[in-house]
């Protein structure tokens, strides 16, 4: 909630990053995905998924990152999405 209130914004055609410095020696992922994106639950949790397995290898500062997806990325592929946001994470927080 800290990093709601008090974190910078990063906006993509994508998805939007609020983040902030963690004091904790580890980073804290977030990702939402309303039904503006995908309206099954199934496809919500697959995507959210998908984007947690590949935040497990980004080497950064500890930082609480949330990850909100627009309804433009239900329109490209996950791998695609995935690259995105790992692009922005390593730009924002290296």
């Amino acid at each position: 909630i800290f990093a709601k209130h008090h974190g910078q914004t990063f906006h993509h055609p994508l998805f939007s990053l609020i983040y902030n410095q963690s004091s904790l020696f580890r980073n804290r992922f977030s990702v939402v995905v309303s039904t503006r994106v995908f309206s099954k639950a199934c496809l919500r949790n697959n995507i959210r998924r998908a984007i947690y397995s590949s935040l497990k290898a980004i080497p950064t500062k500890p930082a609480d990152v949330i990850i909100f997806l627009k309804p433009s990325a239900s329109k490209i592929q996950h791998e695609k999405l995935t690259s995105q946001i790992n692009t922005a994470l390593s730009k924002i927080l290296s």
